[in-house]
């Protein structure tokens, strides 16, 4: 199980058990609904986080995998022109012969 699955949901556990605590409390209406509506604003700012980070590490990969797809290519090529010269050479000498 990833790291991500992981802390989602801890932080879904998290926030259905602050939830239940705060509904089950015997407080005015009023100031239940405010400590929801806060609780929401600090989950959703942790959502937002998780979220910006999850899609700078998405990008890093990306860029890596980009970087390293180019760099077998560019080998991939020299070692293409390389075997082609190789034959070439090959090919001569076996007709000068």
């Amino acid at each position: 199980m990833s790291t991500q699955k992981v802390m989602a949901g801890i932080l879904a556990g998290l926030a259905v058990g602050a939830l239940f605590g705060v509904l089950t409390a015997s407080e005015k209406g009023e100031v239940t609904r405010k400590k929801i509506l806060k609780m929401g604003d600090d989950y959703s700012s942790d959502l937002k986080a998780k979220f910006n980070e999850f899609i700078d590490n998405l990008s890093d990969s990306f860029v890596s995998a980009k970087d390293e797809g180019r760099d077998l290519l560019q080998n991939g090529v020299s070692e293409y022109m390389h075997a082609k010269n190789q034959a070439q050479q090959i090919m001569k000498d076996k007709f000068r012969a």
